[in-house]
């Protein structure tokens, strides 16, 4: 079976039955470039033509109906944040899919495991595969976190943990507010 570390399985890497290592094969090589660009440049590139005509489209939008400057500045606000959202979102997927494609490309296109010992391979591997799997967990959060609901309602179960540490049993769907002494006062929250 197979002396390999971790990290040079998934990167194709060959290591002999002497142990000696060396460059993966021309077909390893032109596949780890086929892999690079299906799961990473093509999804990047399209994300970011698509996200871009999203956002191009959405500032081209205009508010029908008299010019009012408060709703026009508060529309004009809303664009900004909406458009840094997608910003964010192509950033993070581009950020978080890259340290693992360029580990298998390097694997396969250098001599990676003379330079560095099977275990930093491994961990480096590790680190950069659990990161681009992160990507499906930060998207998520980003959509969450620039919504202006969501914080306010995550600020609301802080402010509920912080003034509410007594043990007491919370009504739940109930807004707290901290009193002066220590104790919590709660209403309900008007459903929408």
């Amino acid at each position: 079976l197979c002396s390999c570390s971790l990290a040079e399985r998934s990167a194709s890497t060959i290591r002999t039955s002497a142990g000696s290592t060396g460059i993966a094969t021309e077909n390893q090589r032109v596949y780890s470039v086929f892999v690079l660009v299906l799961t990473y440049l093509l999804p990047l590139g399209v994300l970011s033509l698509t996200y871009a005509a999203i956002g191009r489209q959405l500032w081209n939008r205009t508010i029908p109906g008299n010019a009012d400057l408060a709703r026009d500045s508060q529309h004009i606000r809303a664009k900004r944040k909406i458009v840094k959202m997608l910003i964010v979102v192509v950033t993070l997927f581009a950020l978080c899919w890259m340290p693992l494609h360029v580990f298998n490309v390097l694997s396969d296109y250098t001599e990676l495991n003379t330079w560095l010992p099977g275990v930093t391979l491994d961990r480096i591997f590790i680190v950069s595969h659990w990161t681009a799997m992160a990507n499906s967990f930060v998207n998520p959060m980003v959509y969450g976190f620039m919504n202006d609901t969501f914080k306010a309602d995550l600020r609301d179960l802080a402010q509920r943990l912080r003034c509410c540490r007594s043990g007491r049993q919370l009504q739940v769907p109930v807004t707290n507010r901290c009193q002066p002494n220590g104790g919590c006062s709660g209403h309900q929250r008007q459903k929408s």
